[in-house]
């Protein structure tokens, strides 16, 4: 009787362990790296900085501030391996009368690659309740038609960005973040949110 007890006990304690974030499910058969491993589509993302919104609705961006708002189609994926290497892609579709000539019928695309790793469990935050992404590569390529195309590359360590995890179950993965850069311009304060679907694999 005792042994099962503390069978039971160890299942739930497993079971439990794997939550983590405090809207993830109750409990898992999938720890958290088998959660996030796959591929991802955002349904809906807000972000802001300082007095620029950007509000994204899982076709379209508007990008509005005290004097304009624009609209642009976009699309944002993201893919991690089990390995720690990921995938952030975004494209962005410029209309045919898009208000800037030069832009105007142009799609572009960004792609950053590099490794991805939890974190957390430092001051108020739970052991891998963090996203943290290292850049290795950054590629851009826009064009309007098959034969006009430009690319930019920048391959090196470029940096690392951390996301809070606020939600990660096996099919939906909420990103926040928040952070404060400084410029000779004065302070930059950034805020955003990204909720993304995973794609049936």
């Amino acid at each position: 009787m005792i042994s099962r007890t503390l069978l039971f006990a160890f299942a739930i304690t497993l079971l439990l362990g794997c939550k983590k974030g405090e809207n993830d499910p109750s409990f898992s058969l999938k720890s958290r790296k088998a959660r996030l491993t796959g591929s991802w589509v955002a349904e809906s993302a807000e972000w802001t900085k300082n007095d620029t919104t950007l509000v994204f609705d899982g076709v379209n961006v508007e990008i509005s501030d005290t004097a304009v708002i624009d609209k642009l189609g976009y699309s944002i994926n993201m893919q991690f391996t089990s390995t720690g290497e990921y995938i952030f892609s975004t494209t962005t579709i410029y209309s045919e009368n898009y208000i800037d000539s030069t832009l105007a019928g142009v799609n572009c695309n960004n792609t950053e690659t590099g490794l991805w790793n939890f974190t957390g469990g430092a001051s108020n935050t739970k052991t891998k309740s963090q996203l943290l992404l290292l850049s290795s590569k950054l590629e851009k390529t826009c064009s309007n038609m098959a034969v006009n195309v430009n690319t930019t590359s920048i391959t090196g360590q470029n940096g690392g960005f951390i996301y809070n995890i606020d939600r990660l179950s096996d099919t939906e993965l909420i990103l926040i973040y928040n952070r404060e850069i400084a410029t000779s311009n004065g302070t930059i304060i950034e805020t955003g949110k990204i909720k993304l679907n995973k794609e049936d694999s």
